[in-house]
């Protein structure tokens, strides 16, 4: 997360995505080959966003969004 100075800040991420999760004992797991196989299906992008004010908590408000 990178402060751009004007009350905005950008965030870089990687969006992990393979379209099709298996549930195993219940729970979701993420394994590394897992993430092996959807590496192709990897999405990178940036985001701004803007320090936001919800319900009493702090947060964040996105400003815009690329991939």
């Amino acid at each position: 997360m990178y402060d751009n100075g004007d009350g905005t800040y950008t965030v870089e991420f990687t969006d992990y995505v393979s379209g099709d999760y298996e549930v195993q004992d219940k729970c979701y797991n993420f394994t590394p080959e897992k993430a092996t196989a959807t590496a192709s299906k990897l999405k990178s992008g940036t985001a701004i966003v803007k320090s936001y004010k919800y319900n009493g908590n702090n947060t964040y408000r996105l400003i815009s969004l690329k991939y």
